[in-house]
């Protein structure tokens, strides 16, 4: 999962450096070791998540809950259409639609999922489910509040530089900001149902494991160059 995390943290950088919504400041300068605190930090992502959720569920927290199902009909192909906007409207009005990236892979991923014969949320919440659903949202909100803390404390930290929204800090995070952390908690879960979907159905044999391991190996040391040249505001 530590891998599949920095691919997934590392695919909303890449977003970030077209948006600038964030920063680093103060960053480490040896570049050996800023990388592996990159891949520390980015590689926790998914597990802080989705253990989260987990505590929460064995808490006992909305358990049993259930709701009346319902028939969503032919919804995958909606869902797509809705991800694909929620993609591109950031990148065409960044300065009111920049909260999209959010939400986007969400409904891009899911009915892949689906396809896919993995696990949909939107599939289960459907079906009436609601425990995991609220379980991740739950869990957003905590690890957000959890991260922004820890940052707050930090010498290298983040720093928002948002077009708009940017007001009522709490720790560094602007206070509407942290509306983005539970559906955020719902699109981890989705990337990650989607990579396990991917290695079940289509990474079969250790030939395409290997492959998808280079490209994903690839893509995390162009990421860590870009976010030097592009998101690292100082150095320590």
């Amino acid at each position: 999962m530590f891998g599949w995390s920095m691919t997934v943290w590392l695919i909303f950088e890449a977003h970030n450096l077209a948006l600038k919504n964030w920063g680093y400041v103060a960053v480490i300068p040896d570049g050996w070791v800023r990388w592996a605190g990159y891949a520390l930090a980015f590689g926790t992502v998914l597990p802080g998540v989705l253990l989260t959720a987990e505590v929460l569920d064995a808490l006992g927290a909305w358990k049993g809950l259930k709701a009346r199902p319902f028939n969503p009909g032919n919804w995958q192909p909606l869902s797509l259409l809705v991800g694909v906007a929620m993609l591109i409207l950031p990148f065409i009005a960044p300065r009111y639609a920049f909260p999209l990236i959010w939400g986007a892979w969400f409904f891009l991923l899911d009915p892949c999922c689906d396809l896919l014969g993995g696990n949909s949320l939107i599939a289960r919440f459907a079906a009436g489910e609601r425990q995991e659903h609220l379980g991740l949202l739950a869990a957003g909100l905590v690890c957000g509040l959890w991260w922004e803390a820890w940052n707050w404390f930090a010498v290298t930290r983040w720093v928002y530089t948002l077009p708009a929204l940017n007001f009522w800090q709490v720790f560094e995070m602007p206070l509407l900001g942290f509306l983005g952390f539970p559906p955020f908690a719902l699109e981890c879960a989705v990337m990650y149902n989607f990579l396990m979907a991917l290695d079940k159905r289509v990474l079969i044999t250790p030939r395409r494991r290997r492959h998808a391991w280079l490209i994903q190996a690839a893509f995390w040391l162009a990421m860590f160059a870009a976010i030097d040249a592009w998101t690292v505001i100082s150095y320590q």
